[in-house]
């Protein structure tokens, strides 16, 4: 049987099971690792499971939607597990650990660390450098229905919070007076050390 190549002709899957099977018992034993993040041992029944759904694309959820409905029991058990506050209606995702995704991850990161970098330089450099009060002195920027809204969830918290309308919309803000006192004016405005969150010097 070759190694490196799709062999020419077919093979008994007794004989290429039996090959298989035998380089892998050069393996550690998994159930004697105890620093794996998979499971050490399963039973039986589990194993019969995954040989029947084996042949499923998980991510399909309309083709297989009772293995969904499943798999979304399974997070609210976990949810439950770890005392989320309302786990009957808690959320989950699917996550396939592939490395083209994880690299397409990684590689937009670093593409959105340079898009960042050359932003500050380019505004540092023009002379560009103000912050818009709108975003960063308002508690919630946008419509008056989803101003109000945010004020409504804040509850108590929105006593001394007011709306104004500007030139695109509404904004929640609160006096400045407080913070006036605390921080330095001149630090409203971005600077190099700004973009320390990105590691760039």
């Amino acid at each position: 049987m070759p190694k490196y190549r799709i062999p020419e002709k077919e093979h008994d899957p007794r004989h290429a099971y039996q090959v298989v099977h035998d380089e892998l018992m050069m393996d550690g034993n998994a159930r004697q690792n105890l620093a794996t993040f998979c499971q050490t041992w399963l039973d039986p029944e589990i194993h019969k499971l995954m040989d029947e759904c084996i042949d499923k694309n998980m991510i399909d959820k309309d083709e297989y939607p009772q293995s969904a409905e499943i798999e979304s029991r399974c997070v609210h058990m976990l949810a439950d597990l770890w005392n989320a506050p309302d786990a009957t209606n808690t959320l989950g995702v699917t996550f396939t650990c592939q490395y083209e995704p994880v690299q397409a991850i990684s590689d937009a990161l670093d593409q959105l660390s340079e898009y960042h970098r050359n932003w500050v330089e380019g505004v540092l450099k023009n002379g560009s450098n103000q912050r818009d009060a709108k975003w960063t002195e308002a508690i919630a920027v946008g419509d008056k229905e989803f101003v109000m809204e945010t004020k409504a969830k804040l509850d108590a918290k929105a006593i001394g919070r007011r709306e104004l309308e500007n030139n695109e919309g509404y904004e929640l803000k609160e006096p400045q007076s407080p913070y006036n006192r605390v921080f330095d004016p001149e630090r409203g405005s971005l600077r190099p050390k700004s973009d320390h969150i990105w590691q760039v010097s």
